[in-house]
């Protein structure tokens, strides 16, 4: 784990984590966001680049991040990336994503390459003004959508990259339970890490407990887990329980 850049001038890296201590251009990095009460992850393999949410904005009405709405465009800028290969909303929860629509405004139609959403939301998505103002923003920039469940696999430099999360079987309306869960191996380095969004169990779904114990090998061998829905009392604990963190692992909300 090492410090991020000055939080002053580089949009308020809030934790920094490099999958090799000085990766080669082929390696990897995930820089987690200070975002305030949502969630925004840049992942770099190679010359490709996945952004994983994004986090409030004023109109939000949830908390804000040190600069105001603007953390995910200033984190860009900071570490020089033009151009976001696959850009992936967890769930429909405006702290994940309203910042989008200004990534992709900023960006153009040459500086996106996918958006990613989960599949219970393919059909009746459009219920939702601000996931509206992104659908319209990637339209416009021509980017094509895919909507994911488990097994669907991103291209990320030489990331093997899997979603495990939602289930083929999810049902609409359960977006927290439904978020894109997506795991992270870096094969060369035996790096591994896993994204949750807010990912938890309710009466209905029991998603978490479903991940823990269909995933278990992986999780157990994590090297970075994205303690499910910020580290809340939400989760019932099966997947942080399913780690060990006893061989340099690391937890963050």
């Amino acid at each position: 784990m090492t410090a991020g850049p000055d939080v002053d001038e580089a949009a308020a890296f809030d934790r920094h984590f490099a999958g090799l201590d000085d990766p080669p251009e082929d390696g990897f990095r995930m820089h987690f966001l200070d975002v305030g009460g949502g969630q925004s992850v840049v992942v770099e393999s190679g010359d490709d680049v996945l952004l994983y949410d994004g986090g409030p904005v004023e109109t939000s009405g949830k908390l804000l991040g040190p600069h105001g709405g603007e953390e995910v465009r200033r984190a860009l800028d900071a570490l020089g990336i033009d151009r976001v290969d696959h850009l992936v909303v967890s769930h429909l929860d405006t702290v994940h994503f309203a910042q989008l629509t200004g990534v992709v405004d900023d960006l153009g139609g040459e500086g996106v390459g996918a958006l990613y959403l989960p599949a219970p939301c393919e059909h009746g998505v459009r219920n939702n003004e601000c996931v509206n103002g992104v659908l319209q923003a990637v339209g416009g920039a021509d980017v094509p959508t895919t909507y994911v469940d488990e097994g669907h696999r991103i291209p990320v430099g030489r990331l093997d990259v899997e979603a495990l999360n939602p289930a083929p079987d999810a049902k609409r309306g359960h977006d927290d339970e439904n978020s894109v869960a997506l795991h992270l191996a870096d094969h060369p380095t035996d790096r591994s890490a896993l994204l949750t969004g807010d990912i938890y169990n309710d009466t209905e779904v029991l998603a978490e407990r479903r991940l823990a114990g269909r995933y278990t090998d992986r999780l157990a061998a994590l090297d970075v887990l994205d303690v499910p829905k910020h580290g809340s009392a939400t989760p019932d604990g099966h997947v942080v329980g399913a780690t060990d963190d006893g061989d340099g692992g690391a937890a963050l909300d």
